[in-house]
């Protein structure tokens, strides 16, 4: 009797099997036998297939994150099976932009910071002025007054009822503010531009967030782990403090203390407080990055275009101005 070929399932309908036998195995126990196996002997496909098979299951972490709380435990099993296949590093931390090797930790103390540290130091050490000058901010140039280029949505994929503003002092591919804002907040102008130009962050921004009474903003990746974000507390409530939470640890602000996380690890905000909590964001460097890797996104962070939430960003893979030389030289 002749032997008959049993033929593996492709790459794709195999990760699905991989999956959905993840999933059974997660509601009968611990016992992970049968999925170790699977995986073990799961063939790569071809480069292109691999392609597809990363593209397929992005595509359902998409769709279980939008149902993530009656999916808690399938979107669990898809992150933890994508960990295990190398697309992320770690199921809190899923960045399209990862620069390999720097130290991932979800919070950061000022002292690890080197100088960077030392100019959130100086911000924490004028919070006041800065609070009182983020209120008359509010007061007189808020989001209900039509002023071009001043405020924007916070992300709208992450909060859905334009409860989240920010209003963006610098950052790439935002406006220079209106003469009128400076005058209301003259040394929120002074001290966040010299911060901006002393910390040199590609990726970087200094914005205030706005976030108004009962608001939840979404779990959520930041766009790269080279940088680190950090929120200096200006107004907030004290009848239920705000939250955040980074990965699986929850930090609640408090005024005039400056709180620095990875957000490219998973954050989300809640506000269920009746009152407004505004933070001023301050993005700087991972001090791991270095500054030949700082220079390389430098040199090819683009806008790729504008939404309501601010510009979209991607990087160039080979800086138009070394290629036209090249052409020249051929």
């Amino acid at each position: 009797q002749a032997n008959v070929e049993v033929k593996r399932p492709g790459i794709l309908l195999g990760l699905l099997q991989l999956l959905l036998l993840r999933i059974k195995e997660s509601r009968l126990g611990p016992n992970r036998e049968q999925s170790e196996e699977r995986l073990s002997t799961l063939e790569p496909g071809t480069e292109d297939d691999m392609l597809d098979a990363k593209d397929m299951l992005k595509r359902i972490h998409a769709a279980f994150d939008k149902e993530r709380q009656s999916l808690s435990n399938e979107l669990n099993e898809l992150l933890e099976l994508m960990v295990d296949l190398g697309i992320y590093p770690s199921k809190y931390q899923r960045v399209p932009m990862y620069e390999p090797g720097l130290t991932a930790q979800p919070l950061w103390s000022l002292e690890d910071l080197g100088d960077a540290g030392g100019h959130l130091a100086n911000l924490e050490r004028h919070w006041e002025l800065l609070r009182d000058e983020a209120l008359q901010l509010v007061k007189e140039h808020n989001w209900t007054i039509q002023e071009k280029g001043v405020w924007t949505r916070g992300e709208k994929t992450l909060e859905q009822l334009g409860r989240w503003q920010q209003l963006v002092f610098f950052g790439l591919g935002y406006p220079e503010l209106p003469e009128e804002v400076c005058s209301s907040a003259p040394t929120m102008c002074s001290l966040t531009g010299e911060t901006y130009n002393a910390l040199a962050c590609p990726f970087g921004q200094i914005k205030l967030s706005v976030l108004q009474g009962a608001t939840h903003v979404a779990p959520h990746c930041g766009l790269t782990n080279t940088r680190l974000r950090a929120h200096l507390p200006l107004v907030v409530p004290t009848d239920i403090p705000p939250r955040i939470r980074v990965a699986e640890q929850i930090k609640e602000w408090k005024e005039g203390k400056v709180i620095v996380f990875d957000d490219s690890f998973e954050h989300e905000v809640w506000n269920e407080s009746n009152e407004t909590r505004i933070v001023l964001i301050v993005d700087i460097n991972h001090p791991e990055l270095t500054e030949e890797r700082r220079n390389w996104y430098q040199t090819r962070l683009k806008v790729m275009g504008h939404d309501v939430d601010g510009p979209r960003f991607d990087l160039v893979e080979e800086d138009l101005k070394e290629e036209l030389v090249n052409k020249q030289e051929l």
